[in-house]
């Protein structure tokens, strides 16, 4: 598995535990990672070589990614 699977994996699992914290349903690994590869071309371009990761935050009791440019 490539670090960045692994990493996405790790973002994932964390995901699901927020999200079952609060009640809130699954989300599957592979809509998930859809989801983030929707984002990255967009996130690319601001980032200009700099490596993407992503957190989970949790805001007016909503799970959701926010993409950190490092």
């Amino acid at each position: 598995m490539a670090p960045e699977e692994r990493r996405l994996r790790e973002v994932h699992r964390k995901l699901l535990e927020e999200r079952r914290r609060r009640g809130l349903g699954d989300v599957s690994y592979e809509k998930f990672s859809r989801s983030v590869q929707k984002m990255l071309p967009k996130l690319q371009q601001k980032a200009r070589g700099r490596r993407i990761d992503f957190e989970v935050v949790v805001r007016g009791g909503k799970v959701g990614l926010k993409p950190k440019i490092e």
